[in-house]
């Protein structure tokens, strides 16, 4: 009885399949080959639905086509719309009619009708498809899109590792969970079809932020990044000393990573629980003029573009990613105020010399009047560079783990036309060639300058 209840569901479960695939009949045949010849011509098509997409199958003599496609819903109100962007190639469906459409230069147009019975599709207009659909197929290329979006970031989703619930907190308030702005992939990478974006083997949607301040001459305070399953990745402040002597404000929460799988370089906190992360360099400055001047702020690229994000608060992150305007404002008004804030200050020390290496550091001093010739500084003189940093990171290529150079932290330090001394905090870089390590460049001149007496400004020249 058992296998007669098993073989009933097979043959319902059959017939349920078979109802999946219609075949329809063109009211003029269609050149399947390309070929210009007779034996290349379908006079049918197949329509094979799975789930929310479908295949379509052109027969002819010559050749078979199957084509997959993405559905992209319903359109007018009455036709089913599936969509090749790969072959330009799909059709509108109404029950037992069909409509093939076909793109070419980016236009749209329903090239000849079909109908499941072979006499009443001869009678299926395709320029009547193409009027009652013309504003549909005007929107097929931003349905397209759209539908594409869906589905990269359903694929992402099903991805992405779930974060680790450890309860994470210090007194400034840094620690704790983060929402990115977007997801990030991680692990092994695809390169994405016609030069689309990587896919990655995972992807994480936020971060625990573990922060550790230092009370060690040696180490820096630190912000561990935690994400996926069990892994992390580990920033350091540069200006420590204001967390030892109790200064550190929420617009101190500057953080600079080293080469790591996370597209992390400089994490910097814009306002309370939320940081701008960015991959490379500084993309906004002080302009530089005749004198620092804390209320221009610039951007070395489109401030609309390319801004991740990562807070506590999604509602916050959303609404500055759907107003770039107010956005690039937060970011502006937060880096002014910074800005300000180290110019007004007192006079600070330089920070302690790390490594001691004079060939590097000649290296580095000459990399800095080279961009201060290139960018024609009016308002500093480069005085000499040193090294902070106790150790070099090796930069590796992200998918291919190469070694592609190494950085350390150091200082620049400079003098105005006027006659005050300023230093700032620096990366000091070198390219890899495969073999040797050359090319010394610095990264982060465009910082914030901080006040020093002229005292102390050669103490590691």
């Amino acid at each position: 009885m058992n296998k007669l209840i098993l073989s009933a569901g097979l043959i319902l479960s059959t017939l349920s399949l078979k109802a999946q695939e219609t075949l329809y009949y063109f009211a003029k045949p269609v050149n399947v080959c390309d070929n210009g010849q007779i034996t290349g011509l379908s006079k049918k098509i197949t329509l094979k639905r799975d789930g929310g997409n479908a295949t379509i199958q052109l027969t002819s003599i010559d050749c078979n086509k199957s084509i997959e496609t993405m559905s992209l819903g319903k359109v007018e109100g009455k036709g089913d719309a599936f969509f090749s962007k790969k072959d330009k190639q799909g059709v509108i469906v109404e029950n037992e009619t069909l409509y093939y459409v076909v793109e070419k230069d980016g236009k749209y147009n329903i090239v000849v009708g079909a109908h499941t019975d072979k006499k009443t599709a001869k009678t299926i207009d395709a320029s009547a498809g193409q009027s009652t659909y013309e504003a549909s197929l005007n929107k097929f290329s931003s349905m397209i899109g759209s539908k594409e979006s869906e589905a990269a970031n359903a694929a992402k989703m099903a991805k992405v590792v779930a974060l680790n619930d450890a309860k994470y907190s210090d007194k400034y308030g840094v620690s704790g969970m983060y929402f990115f702005s977007d997801l990030i992939g991680y692990g092994k990478s695809t390169s994405g079809s016609r030069g689309g974006p990587k896919d990655y083997e995972h992807y994480a949607k936020g971060a625990n932020l573990e922060f550790k301040e230092s009370d060690n001459e040696k180490y820096k305070s630190t912000l561990f990044v935690h994400y996926g399953d069990g892994k992390k990745i580990e920033g350091y402040m540069n200006n420590t000393n204001e967390v030892r002597e109790g200064k550190m404000t929420v617009m101190d929460a500057n953080f600079e990573f080293g080469q790591t799988e996370l597209p992390f370089r400089y994490a910097t906190m814009i306002e309370k629980d939320l940081f701008l992360i960015r991959a490379e360099g500084y993309d906004y400055y002080a302009q530089e003029g005749s004198g620092l001047d804390c209320s221009q702020i610039v951007s070395w690229k489109d401030g609309k573009t390319n801004v991740f994000l990562m807070g506590k608060n999604k509602q916050r992150i959303d609404e500055l990613k759907n107003d770039p305007d107010q956005l690039i404002k937060v970011i502006q008004e937060s880096i002014t105020k910074s800005c300000n804030a180290r110019r007004n200050a007192e006079k600070q020390a330089l920070p302690r010399q790390g490594m001691v290496s004079s060939s590097i550091k000649s290296k580095a001093t000459q990399a800095a009047k080279d961009l201060a010739a290139q960018y024609k500084w009016k308002s500093r003189i480069v005085q000499y560079c040193y090294i902070t940093g106790k150790e070099w990171s090796t930069l590796r290529n992200r998918n291919t783990g190469v070694i592609t150079g190494r950085e350390i932290a150091g200082v620049m330090v400079t003098k105005t036309p006027d006659g005050l001394c300023e230093f700032s905090n620096i990366i000091i870089g070198q390219r890899y060639d495969g073999s040797n390590y050359g090319n010394t460049y610095i990264g982060g001149a465009t910082g914030i300058r901080i006040p020093t007496d002229c005292s102390g400004s050669t103490k590691y020249k």
